[in-house]
C-alpha cells in the first residue's frame, strides 16, 4: 500500500493518509513519502482528515519527513486533523514542532507562500 499523493500548487506535495495509519502500513507509507523527497518535493502537506486512527509507528512517518526535509530546507505541514488524531498529536507534543492547519487550502497556501 503507497501513499496516496496529488501536488496542488506548485513546489507543495499533498499526502492523502489512509484512515487508519498503524504498524501494518506506516513503513509503505514511509517509504512512498521518501521516494517524493528524494525526487525534489521539499514542501509537503500531510492531509490528515481521512486519518481515523493513528498509533506510534504513523506518527513516526510524519517525525521522518520532518527529519529528512529539515537539512533540505524544506517545510512540513499537518493538516485537518480530527479531534481524535489531534488529540494525540499534542499529547506526544508533536503540535510543538509541526505547523497544523485546520484545512487543507490553508496549509498549501501557507507552504506556496514561504519561501525561506
Amino acid at each position: 500500500m503507497q501513499a496516496a499523493t496529488q501536488t496542488l500548487a506548485p513546489d507543495v506535495l499533498v499526502v492523502d493518509l489512509p484512515d487508519k495509519l498503524v504498524m501494518a502500513n506506516s513503513q509503505a507509507q514511509a517509504d512512498a513519502v521518501t521516494r517524493q523527497i528524494d525526487q525534489g518535493h521539499h514542501r509537503v502537506v500531510f492531509n490528515l482528515a481521512p486519518v481515523k486512527f493513528i498509533d506510534s509507528s504513523g506518527l513516526a512517518v510524519l517525525v521522518a519527513a520532518l527529519k529528512k526535509l529539515r537539512p533540505l530546507n524544506g517545510k512540513v505541514a499537518l493538516a485537518s486533523p480530527g479531534a481524535n488524531v489531534l488529540s494525540l498529536i499534542e499529547l506526544t507534543r508533536l503540535h510543538e514542532i509541526f505547523e497544523i492547519f485546520s484545512d487543507l487550502e490553508t496549509a498549501v497556501a501557507e507552504l506556496t507562500n514561504d519561501k525561506n
